[in-house]
């Protein structure tokens, strides 16, 4: 099976991180980073986290399982794998979610965004995380 790590923002890094495919979310062509496989140029400033995995993922295998993180992150402090999603949530949309599946990942983002308040913000990773867990595909 394919794996994916979905970088969510400039600042993040996968110094080491084994992964069979790489990809970062940048809000200007000018952010390309060497030494990252692929690069999203995002349709404008200011996105969510979680709209940007979305985006970023809109055309991928939805077999594959996805890591996506704000943070940096490297083989020797985060090696993820199995068969149930996992989080390293610090708050709303800053850390890690894993999905075993992108097709996984994509319906709790929808359901997420779906049952969300507007007038609570955007949606968050968090709120996927909850959708996980309320979709009993976290073992609890």
């Amino acid at each position: 099976m394919n794996s994916l790590l979905l970088l969510l923002n400039e600042s993040a890094s996968a110094q080491g991180y084994d992964s069979s495919r790489i990809i970062r979310c940048v809000e200007t062509s000018s952010l390309l980073i060497k030494g990252v496989e692929e690069t999203v140029v995002l349709p404008g400033e200011n996105i969510s986290p979680l709209c940007r995995a979305i985006l970023a993922c809109a055309n991928l295998d939805m077999a594959s399982s996805i890591l996506l993180t704000t943070q940096s992150i490297s083989n020797s402090n985060l090696a993820i794998k199995g068969n149930e999603p996992k989080q390293g949530l610090i708050d709303n949309d800053s850390g890690w979610l894993f999905f075993p599946t992108l097709e996984t990942f994509r319906q709790c983002a929808m359901d997420a965004i779906r049952v969300h308040d507007p007038q609570k913000g955007v949606p968050s990773l968090k709120n996927c995380w909850c959708q996980a867990i309320l979709s009993g595909l976290v073992a609890g």
